[in-house]
């Protein structure tokens, strides 16, 4: 097997990018999902409420992330090191951490944008935030993802799920960040570990997946036919899963077809 694709999200639930090469760090990549836009409380704003966040490309540049908008055609320079430095407490699913807003000028962006006030905060590194401590192995931290520092996929699963589905998806509906080229459909529900070179991944929990997999990423519109054929064959306990979350044992350098070995 070998590494067929890599992703980062830098701005959780805005649109990712495709690299050839990614580092993989205790949270998970360099950049994914250290940015989060959240509403006046504090609270996470997600594709579940605001589908037109799939409209939200991201590029990173030397000391910025790009953002542009398929809704007005415009775009904002986001810091890498951002311009705030109070702490405001912020609220991802259960969970509330410490994070900083980027700045007044790029909140007042996102907020023109998509016609509601809200801010755009970064996770620092003094923010920790614990994984479920079920599947912890020493109490492993993970950015604004939302549970677990990497999701890793396999691409004969997306393979078999397209041949029941009437119009094809691509493997980014599912917003993995690690895309392996698999053998057999869904074999990665019994894997525990991957080994690329020196770099080691535990495999913890199966990903259950939410309504976020019927928005078409290119358009933001919702096709619900995907989460209801996933789950005419993927569901277990109520829950309908897709590709598999991990962490890392030990982190570096991953790069596209890299050999991939797996541990059951």
């Amino acid at each position: 097997m070998h590494i067929d694709s890599l992703f980062i999200y830098p701005i959780k639930s805005l649109g990712g990018i495709l690299l050839q090469s990614a580092n993989l760090l205790e949270r998970g990549f360099e950049y994914d999902r250290r940015w989060m836009l959240v509403d006046a409380n504090g609270v996470f704003l997600t594709q579940r409420e605001f589908p037109i966040l799939a409209l939200f490309s991201t590029q990173i540049g030397v000391n910025h992330i790009l953002v542009k908008s398929k809704l007005s055609g415009d775009k904002v320079s986001v810091p890498l090191i951002p311009e705030g430095k109070e702490e405001i407490m912020v609220t991802v699913w259960d969970d509330k951490v410490p994070a900083v807003e980027v700045s007044l000028e790029v909140s007042t962006w996102f907020s023109n944008e998509i016609g509601k006030a809200i801010r755009l905060v970064y996770m620092p590194d003094n923010s920790e935030r614990l994984i479920d401590a079920n599947y912890a192995n020493n109490s492993e931290i993970v950015s604004f993802a939302d549970g677990y520092p990497v999701l890793v996929a396999n691409t004969t699963s997306l393979y078999e799920l397209n041949s029941r589905l009437n119009q094809s998806v691509t493997i980014d509906r599912f917003r993995p960040n690690i895309v392996v080229a698999g053998e057999r459909p869904f074999e990665e529900d019994d894997w525990k570990s991957i080994t690329i070179g020196t770099i080691q991944l535990s495999l913890v929990k199966k990903c259950a997946r939410c309504v976020m997999v019927n928005i078409n990423p290119n358009t933001a519109e919702k096709e619900t036919s995907v989460l209801s054929v996933l789950a005419s064959f993927r569901k277990k306990n109520n829950s309908v899963f897709f590709g598999i979350n991990g962490f890392a044992k030990v982190g570096g350098i991953i790069n596209v077809g890299d050999k991939v070995e797996i541990g059951l």
